[in-house]
């Protein structure tokens, strides 16, 4: 697996946050023609974000996330991350 994760924006109150991470979903979805399935990210015990986007194709994944800095925060950021699944690597460790 490769993964590649940027920070987009910091400093953010959770509104506007939100209306960034709403944008770059826009944004990604012209760029690619609607290519890749959306899917709105579930807010899970194990998963800090609280809000954002995942973007799948074949064996890559694209997502949009707004994230606190800590628990009780009230100061976010909005993170970009590229995953990418080598599926030759995986047909092997399965074997």
């Amino acid at each position: 697996m490769c993964m590649y994760r940027a920070t987009i924006r910091d400093s953010l109150k959770v509104k506007n946050g939100k209306r960034l991470v709403d944008e770059w979903k826009e944004k990604f979805n012209f760029l690619t023609r609607s290519g890749f399935n959306v899917q709105e990210i579930k807010v899970v015990k194990w998963n800090p974000a609280i809000y954002g986007y995942s973007f799948k194709k074949n064996n890559c994944t694209v997502s949009i996330c707004l994230f606190p800095y800590n628990e009780n925060s009230s100061i976010y950021w909005i993170s970009l991350d590229i995953d990418l699944l080598d599926e030759n690597k995986l047909l092997k460790d399965s074997n």
